[in-house]
């Protein structure tokens, strides 16, 4: 029988500790009436014009100094036009080509041993806003408070061969945001949040799965572990397939979305 290994990759959403949002003087404070901590600039409204958070800056780069990254010195912001439906503007600023820091890594130790897992790159970009969906009224609510939030985007490189080492890794990098005063890291206020992604790979097959948005190290583990065997199902064919996570629901993963095309 045919061995296939697990490779992990993290994506990590970590809202930064600023008392601003990063292109306007909105407060960042978690809570408040909902659509009350916003104005025409986060909102996207039209003649708007976004001017850069200096402090979003400062703390990219000392995220980049604590995961050994390289910093970019010439770097810039991107839009990602595609519908957003917690977003306004209908587009996300964001860093595609020229991420602020770059080619860093994390050293974690498991049970396997140490190992160094490498960032591809960490970028600044704002948060979208909150959809509350209301199976009473038969809607969906959207609160815009968290939209233009400061957020550092870190991807790893697909490094981690297991669960621990995904949540070494995870717990690793969010003792270096708390300590290095980029992040409180709270993740049951959505302060830090992970996207997984996984393959079963053995040449020249490859299965896909990634999980979104897990809010608690805990959740993040068990999804991490329950999304082996799915992979190993899907092996036949090959898709990315984009999963979400029910902990409290017979603990599943269950699918959401397909990118068809992706590598």
């Amino acid at each position: 029988m045919a061995t296939y290994e697990m490779v992990i990759g993290l994506e990590v959403h970590v809202e930064l500790a600023t008392k601003t949002k990063i292109f306007c003087g909105c407060t960042t404070k978690f809570g408040g009436a909902p659509n009350t901590h916003t104005c025409p600039v986060c909102t996207g409204m039209p003649g708007t014009l976004p001017v850069a958070n200096k402090k979003v800056v400062e703390f990219a780069v000392a995220a980049g100094l604590a995961t050994n990254c390289e910093i970019t010195r010439y770097n810039k912001f991107d839009r990602k036009n595609y519908f957003y439906p917690d977003l306004p503007k209908a587009y996300q600023i964001s860093q595609l080509y020229l991420p602020i820091c770059r080619n860093g890594h994390v050293d974690i130790e498991t049970a396997a041993g140490q190992k160094a897992v490498g960032i591809h790159e960490i970028h600044m970009e704002e948060d979208a806003g909150k959809l509350m969906h209301s199976p009473d009224l038969n809607r969906t609510l959207i609160d815009c408070n968290r939209c233009g939030v400061p957020l550092l985007e870190i991807v790893s490189e697909p490094d981690m061969n297991s669960a621990e080492e995904a949540v070494e890794y995870l717990e690793k990098l969010r003792e270096l945001m708390r300590f290095s005063g980029v992040s409180d890291c709270r993740m049951q206020e959505g302060s830090l949040r992970a996207d997984i992604n996984s393959n079963a790979v053995l040449a020249p097959k490859l299965a896909h799965s990634a999980p979104r948005n897990s809010h608690h190290i805990i959740f993040f583990a068990v999804a991490c572990s329950y999304k082996a065997p799915i992979i190993f199902k899907q092996i036949n064919d090959i898709f990315l397939n984009i999963r979400r996570f029910n902990f409290f629901k017979h603990k599943i993963t269950y699918y959401n979305f397909n990118k068809k095309g992706t590598a």
